[in-house]
C-alpha cells in the first residue's frame, strides 16, 4: 500500500440521524480523516439536540444545507476540501448516512487510493452483514456502479485533485441529476479520463438503502435522470 493523504468526508443527511451517529462513530477516530462535513438537508424530525450532539469532535462541521441536492450538497463538499486542502493532495470520501462500516475503513481505502497513480476512486465490498474484518483483501478494477456491479455511490472515495478546479481532468457532478445517476456521472467521467475504479474485495460495508426515496416519493426523479444520463452519453442504462 503506498502513502495516505489528508480524508474529507462528505456526507449529505435528511432523515437518518440515529444511522449517522453510528456511522460518525466509525469514522471521527479514524487516522486518515481530518474533516467530517455533514450538510444538513431539513433535519424534518430531527430534535436539534440530538444535531448539537454530533459537534462534539472538532472533525465535524454541520452545513445547513435546506435547499441543496444531494449532488449540490457533494459538489459543495468538493470545493471546500479544494479550497482547505490548498496545493497539497486531497482524499475526498462521499458516504450516505445510512451506511455502516468498521472503523479504519476509511484508512485502508485512503491507502489503496493512493497505492497506485491510475486509481481514481475506491470503494469497499458491499455485505449483508458485518461480523469481523476478513484475513485478507484483493482488489478488482470495475466499471460503472452499483446496479452493474460496480462501484458504491454510497461509499466511495476519490482523489480530490482529480476535479478541474484543481488542474484536473474530471468536472464536478452534472447537478442536473436530481437523485440518482450522480454515482454514475463521476464514474462515467473518470472512464473518459483512463482512471480506473477499484472494488477492495473483502472490506466489508452495509448500506440500508431505500428511506430517503421512499419518503420523498423520487421515482419520476429517477426516471428522468436515467433518461438525461442515456443522452448525454450515448448509453442505454435500465432502471434497477
Amino acid at each position: 500500500m503506498g502513502p495516505d493523504r489528508d480524508t474529507i468526508v462528505v456526507i449529505p443527511t435528511r432523515f437518518q440521524i440515529y444511522p449517522l451517529c453510528t456511522l460518525l462513530g466509525s469514522i471521527d477516530t479514524d487516522p486518515s480523516v481530518t474533516r467530517i462535513l455533514i450538510y444538513d438537508n431539513g433535519h424534518r424530525g430531527f430534535s436539534k439536540e440530538v444535531l448539537l450532539n454530533l459537534s462534539y469532535s472538532p472533525k465535524i462541521t454541520i452545513v445547513e444545507s435546506p435547499d441543496l441536492s444531494i449532488y449540490q450538497m457533494w459538489n459543495a463538499g468538493w470545493r471546500n476540501a479544494l479550497e482547505h486542502s490548498g496545493d497539497n493532495p486531497v482524499n475526498v470520501a462521499f458516504l450516505n448516512d445510512d451506511c455502516y462500516i468498521l472503523p479504519r475503513t476509511l484508512h485502508l481505502m485512503a491507502q489503496t487510493l493512493r497505492s497506485d497513480d491510475s486509481f481514481g476512486a475506491v470503494y469497499p465490498d458491499f455485505y449483508t452483514s458485518i461480523d469481523a474484518y476478513p484475513v485478507e483483501y484483493h482488489l478488482q478494477e470495475t466499471v460503472g456502479t452499483f446496479g452493474m456491479g460496480g462501484m458504491t455511490g454510497f461509499c466511495f472515495m476519490i482523489k480530490g485533485e482529480l476535479n478541474q478546479d484543481a488542474g484536473g481532468p474530471i468536472p464536478y457532478i452534472d447537478e442536473k441529476f436530481g437523485w440518482w445517476y450522480g454515482d454514475d456521472d463521476i464514474t462515467k467521467q473518470l472512464e473518459i479520463a483512463s482512471y480506473k475504479m477499484v472494488k477492495i474485495q473483502g472490506l466489508p460495508i452495509q448500506h440500508q438503502e431505500g428511506q430517503s426515496s421512499k419518503n420523498l416519493n423520487l421515482r419520476e426523479t429517477i426516471i428522468k435522470d436515467n433518461q438525461y444520463f442515456n443522452e448525454k452519453y450515448g448509453e442505454h442504462r435500465v432502471l434497477w
